[in-house]
């Protein structure tokens, strides 16, 4: 019986049971594209239940050599191992290791014309989702799309030419390595560096660049996926962490004798909105003294104090401290909220900012709500202007700019790109937005008293059933807070747009509630009488 939700992998079972009646052999099914997450979701039985991403470790071990001819070994020292053309596979349930094999040796990965191994890797997240999507909110991961991965390298090639010949690419949070690994186009990295906290990502982006024959010996992984732990970026001192870099390129052959440039898209706070402490980042002092507590709760908040701290320390260490910050973040340290302004501040006296653009968070990553994401480019101020640190920051405002238009721009043809990115930013909703401009306050601007008619209840009327001028039998009369007044000769407006009796108003003008946070901007309304507060007459 074949699942209605999976017709592709119904049509080509059949497509494979008439292949074997006709050719009186034994067919492979193929692993493809369409079909591999649902693949991946028949793996996770084999595996234990208690570490399903196990499941998706084996099938990026086994993606580069699971041919039509390949067979599955099992181990007879460990029941629990088994490899595919010296590829290990671990975990695996010993009870179920024969059915296993059976499961590899009957299919193998099959590419369509146009199609490459790295198709598969760009798609990690939904692997993942596949099969423990917890795991991904659990560590606050949010992988970048493949194709915006392009297009901001296309910008910071615009504003830093030759990114990857004379600079030293870091990525301190590399997840599926789509920022660093899409090397094609439209800029190559020549060497970068690849960490992550999590060990799992940090093996897939270890497989991906091993596969692909550009990368050999133009990475390096630290720690190295052999010691199965990952990198906490946080919880060393810049100097700790840079000698750590500086250990793992030794035992390659590379000197870290080119200025940094961190190229990275750190994770955000994670949605159950625990402390970044408490699911496995550690940070160090150094970082909490740039970022203040308020701002501590947004990790990358930590992340841009870290590269701040290593940019600082690069010159005395001995690399060029002619440092580039390439960042996706959350875009709300840009602005001026207080929380935000010991690190905003720190960073704009220390950083020159080159370029910046806007995007729709929800498009472009699996984030829940439609906030903004800033991708920013950043010069390390090596030379000690006199920066403001409270300036404001221009960006392009591409909020607009949906997953299907990025994937239109014809990343293989260089000519044809270039067109293509141009038409984005000279696109007549490609706006220039300043975060952090001083702008007056509506009261200064329009010369208006804020009105409300919330107020605290008074000692006569705690004991009354009504109080207030809301209806009889309002529930809100039991509230601690009283709203208007019983003798009132006016009429004012709830927020459900009960009347309530006021004693003052405006005849005969529009009230408008307006709210001072934008993200409350469907909370505005206008009235024919005041509002319970944000009330401005017109």
């Amino acid at each position: 019986m074949f699942s209605a939700a999976d017709p592709d992998v119904a049509r080509e079972k059949i497509n494979c049971f008439e292949k074997t009646l006709k050719e009186g052999r034994k067919v492979r099914q193929t692993v493809t594209l369409k079909n591999f997450v649902t693949i991946l979701k028949e793996m996770k039985q084999f595996f234990d239940p208690e570490q399903p991403v196990r499941a998706v470790r084996a099938f990026y071990s086994m993606v580069y050599p699971w041919k039509d001819t390949s067979t599955l070994r099992l181990s007879e020292r460990n029941n629990e191992v088994a490899t595919l053309e010296g590829e290990t596979i671990s975990n695996l349930l010993p009870s179920k290791r024969v059915q296993f094999k059976d499961f590899v040796d009957n299919r193998y990965v099959y590419l369509g014309s146009g199609q490459n191994i790295d198709d598969f890797f760009a798609r990690y997240d939904e692997a993942l989702d596949a099969i423990d999507k917890d795991f991904r909110v659990k560590n606050g991961i949010f992988f970048t799309d493949r194709d915006l991965s392009k297009f901001v390298r296309w910008l910071v090639k615009q504003h830093i030419p030759n990114l990857g010949k004379n600079y030293l690419v870091i990525d301190p949070a590399c997840g599926s390595g789509n920022l660093v690994t899409n090397w094609r186009s439209p800029i190559e990295l020549r060497h970068k560096v690849v960490s992550e906290i999590e060990p799992e990502l940090l093996f897939a982006v270890k497989k991906r660049m091993k596969g692909d024959q550009w990368h050999n010996g133009k990475y390096t992984v630290v720690p190295k996926t052999s010691e199965n732990k990952g990198l906490n970026f946080l919880d060393r001192s810049a100097e700790g962490y840079l000698e750590e870099l500086r250990v793992h390129l030794d035992e390659q052959g590379q000197k870290p004798d080119k200025p940094l440039a961190f190229l990275c898209n750190p994770p955000y706070r994670s949605d159950d909105d625990q402390a970044a402490e408490k699911i496995g980042y550690a940070v160090h002092p150094s970082i909490t003294e740039l970022t203040g507590k308020d701002a501590s709760s947004e990790r990358y908040c930590y992340f841009l104090a870290q590269m701040k701290r290593i940019c600082d320390a690069a010159r005395s260490t001995g690399i060029p401290d002619e440092s580039r910050l390439l960042l996706f973040t959350k875009s709300a340290w840009l602005t001026n909220r207080k929380i935000f302004s010991p690190i905003r501040t720190h960073m704009l006296e220390s950083f020159e900012n080159l370029a910046g653009i806007l995007v729709n968070g929800a498009e472009v990553f699996d984030v829940k709500g439609k906030w903004p994401v800033a991708f920013t480019v950043w010069s390390y101020n090596s030379k000690h202007k006199a920066l403001d640190g409270n300036r404001e920051i221009p960006l392009t405002d591409l909020t607009w700019l949906t997953k299907e238009q990025l994937k239109q721009v014809p990343w293989d043809d260089p000519d044809e790109m270039e067109k293509a990115c141009e038409r984005i930013f000279s696109h007549r909703d490609a706006r220039t937005v300043e975060l952090g401009k001083d702008r007056i306050p509506l009261k200064t601007w329009s010369g208006e008293t804020r009105r409300d008619f919330m107020r605290g209840k008074r000692k006569n009327e705690k004991t009354q059933r009504t109080v207030g001028g809301l209806p009889v039998g309002d529930h809100r009369h039991n509230n601690k807070k009283a709203y208007g007044e019983m003798n009132g000769s006016f009429i004012g407006f709830m927020d459900d747009l009960t009347p309530c009796r006021i004693k003052t108003s405006q005849a005969d003008k529009p009230w408008l509630r307006i709210n001072n946070q934008f993200m409350d901007l469907k909370k505005n309304r206008c009235f024919s009488g005041p509002p319970t507060h944000f009330g401005y007459c017109a």
